[in-house]
Formats: C-alpha cells, structure tokens, sequence
C-alpha cells in the first residue's frame, strides 16, 4: 500500500520543478487519435486512454514523451518522435478536462503559486496536508496522523460535517468474489442523567450495512443481496462511549454537549492497481484511486473531545478492509492535487 506522505512528497516535488515528461511507447490508438493507450518505458506500467495533445497522429510502435504534474497516469501526451503527421483541427494545447471549484481559499493553507501560460492568464495555487477533500461526496480531511494540529482544524471547520454519512464500499472475499457494501453511519447522545454532582451523556454510533455480491465479478451482472445489517459502530462489547467534560476532563459534566458532528478522514489514498485486480473494473470510469476511511465523531462540551474508530478496519468475513473509490474523476482530480484551486489572472 502506497503511504499517503510519499504520495504528498512526491505531488510537492513534481510541482517543484513543474510540469515533468517520462517517455512511452504507443502500443494502442484511438480511431480518431485523440487517445491511446501507451507503455511506460521507466517501470513499464501501461496507462489506457491517455488524451493525445501533441497534435499529431500516432501510430502502434510509436515513441512519444508523456507530460504530468502529478503522475503519469493523470497526464496526457505531450510530444511525438518522428516525422510529424498533424491532426487535421489542429491540437496542442493545454486542455483542462475536469476541476473543482472553490469560492473562498480559506479552506487550505497557500503554500505554492505556479504562473503557467495560457490564455487567459492563470494561477494555480497548491495546497499541502493535512487538508480537505471529498470523496463520494463527503467533506473529508486528509491527514496521515491524527493530532492536535489535525484535531483543532477539524474542530474549526466544523460545520461541514454532518452528524450522518454514507459511502459505498468494495471487498473481495475468500471465494475471490467482489461484494458491494453500502456503508451508512450515525450518532446520537443514547441516554443523559443528572445527578447532584453533575450531569453525564452517552455516545452511541449505529453502522448499517447492505451487503451485495458479484459471483461472477462482472459489475454489469444484477448483484445478488447478501445480507441488511445494523449494529453498534464501537469494537468490541462497547456499546457506548460516557463523554467527557474536556475542560474538566470529567464524566460530571458541567454542561451537556453544544454541538457534534462525524468526521471522515482518510490516511491514505491507494491505486487500484494495488488491490485485488477483480476490483478494478468496479471503479468508476477514469477514477483510479480509492481511500481507507476513518470515522471520529467530535463532541463540544466545555471544549472539544474525540471519540475514534476506524470504518476501513471494519472487516468482511475475509478480514479484508473495503476500500472507497472516488466518485468521479473531479474528486480524484481535486484530493490528488492536495488541495488544489485554478483562477483567472487579471492583466
């Protein structure tokens, strides 16, 4: 499994230098030449349907130089050997096929600016973790430890997390058949009591899981339903968490809880290509990447305290931990870049 802090250093060092090239070898071309398919040549990974933006044909055999900020597999091919063959329309270019869009940048800390030359102008600004990203959806911090610093920055973005979230999972079991789980998470304080030396809440988290196999690992068959379940969040016989008074740190609490909320978070991002090669056709299109998820619910009373569990540890009955595709490739995009933001420059 890839550590999420190499594939932050290596995101850094790229930027660093710019805009990087590693040379390939066509060994498949679209019809009309705006993709191929191509090897390669430093560790001869093959990447599909890579875009064409040479502007030139290609042909099978062909060498060409692939240009990438992030990896390879998130580039487009950029020069060709030979003689050139243009495409008639012309081609070339700096093509943007998907972004996100951020309306303030108080969401991450600027720590690089990049001035590229296009028209219009514009700057990119690049982040660094921990930071937030989405992932299906959900409002999720990347962060590879789980600290004051991660605790206070989750603590002050509180608000754009819920108290509820849903992900959609997959596993491979001991049959090597892929199953589907649909992964539904909550909170609520179960029980609160008074007494003359204070007052006392408890914490209690629900999971419910749907489950659904793929006997024969084709994600275009009718799934076949496993099972509907629905049980405590907690490990082991816990069945509630007692809050604490955090400014106390007292179960007598002088106050019951203000405010709550469940945070996602994610310590890694993994490569379909690391997990079992039945999963990768289960991703969506153009989506490559996929993130273990942790769930910590966060509760204010007289400051803000943790109650943590991890949902990728929650296991099947092959003790294998269930991954978490992006959504689309506009999330993948948007968490790989590390907090990423693209805007007009004014001349």
């Amino acid at each position: 499994m890839i550590k999420l802090t190499d594939i932050i250093r290596r995101e850094i060092d790229a930027r660093a230098g710019g805009v990087q090239l590693t040379p390939a070898e066509v060994i498949a071309v679209q019809a009309d030449f705006k993709r191929a398919d191509v090897k390669l040549i430093e560790n001869g990974a093959v990447i599909k349907g890579i875009l064409n933006q040479s502007g030139n044909k290609l042909t099978v055999g062909q060498s060409v130089k692939i240009a990438y900020q992030t990896l390879p597999s998130a580039g487009w091919i950029a020069f060709t050997n030979g003689e050139a063959d243009p495409i008639g329309g012309g081609g070339g270019g700096i093509q943007v096929e998907s972004a996100a869009i951020i309306t303030t940048a108080e969401d991450f800390i600027v720590t690089q600016e990049v001035m590229i030359d296009y028209s219009p102008a514009t700057k990119v600004v690049y982040g660094n973790a921990p930071a937030f990203i989405i992932c299906q959806e959900n409002y999720m911090l990347m962060a590879s430890n789980w600290g004051n610093t991660e605790k206070a920055l989750a603590a002050a973005n509180e608000q754009f997390f819920p108290d509820a979230t849903h992900y959609t999972g997959w596993y491979v079991d001991n049959n090597n058949i892929v199953h589907r789980v649909e992964e539904y998470f909550e909170q609520c304080i179960s029980q609160r009591t008074w007494s003359t030396s204070g007052k006392g809440e408890q914490l209690i988290r629900r999971r419910r899981r749907i489950n659904y196999q793929y006997p024969n690992n084709d994600p275009t068959e009718t799934p076949v339903f496993v099972s509907d379940t629905t049980g405590t969040f907690f490990s082991g016989t816990t069945t509630y968490v007692v809050l604490k008074d955090i400014g106390n740190d007292t179960i007598a609490l002088t106050n019951y809880t203000a405010d709550m909320f469940m945070l996602s978070r994610t310590d890694a991002i993994v490569h379909k290509n690391t997990l079992n090669a039945s999963l990768a056709a289960f991703f969506p299109e153009d989506v490559e990447y996929a993130c273990n998820v942790n769930i910590d619910t966060g509760y204010y009373n007289n400051g803000w305290g943790w109650a943590g569990s991890r949902s990728d540890k929650v296991s099947s009955t092959s003790n294998t931990p269930i991954i978490f595709p992006f959504k689309d490739r506009a999330e993948q995009d948007f968490s790989m870049g590390v907090t990423q933001r693209v805007e007009p420059v004014e001349d």
